[in-house]
């Protein structure tokens, strides 16, 4: 992916609530989409409020309760469509969410970093595979 240092790049925020949009916009699944509010600045008492009610380190953005053999899930950390230097890929925060994914894989989830909403697309149709014919609509 090359960059153009003066191209318009959407933020995270603009890339999910285009994805999210989009999965509305499909009836079969758009009642099994979860939102977590994982991200923010907090200051010490809300951050250890939100960790006894339960949040979690690095969980991603979006989560699709709908398993499609042999998945139980779709977990899908959404970030901007740009190039990312070695220094973000090694925050805290990024690593966090890599692990998360990890643990994820590995309890029989599919989970990607997806960078833009078009990748999250791809991403969910693949996740449907042959069915995505019957239960998705191509509105892109």
């Amino acid at each position: 992916m090359t960059q153009n240092p003066n191209e318009w790049i959407a933020t995270e925020n603009q890339e999910q609530r285009s994805l999210v949009r989009w999965i509305r916009m499909q009836p079969q699944i758009r009642d099994y989409l979860v939102k977590l509010n994982n991200e923010g600045r907090r200051n010490t008492a809300q951050g250890w409020n939100l960790k006894m009610m339960g949040m979690c380190k690095g969980a991603s953005d979006l989560f699709l309760a709908y398993p499609i053999h042999p998945y139980h899930g779709l977990w899908i950390e959404l970030k901007r469509s740009k190039r990312y230097c070695a220094s973000e890929r090694s925050h805290p925060t990024w690593i966090d969410q890599s692990a998360f994914i990890e643990r994820m894989r590995g309890i029989g989830y599919d989970a990607h970093i997806c960078f833009g909403f078009e990748e999250g697309i791809k991403v969910i149709k693949a996740y449907f595979g042959t069915q995505a014919q019957n239960l998705l609509q191509d509105h892109e």
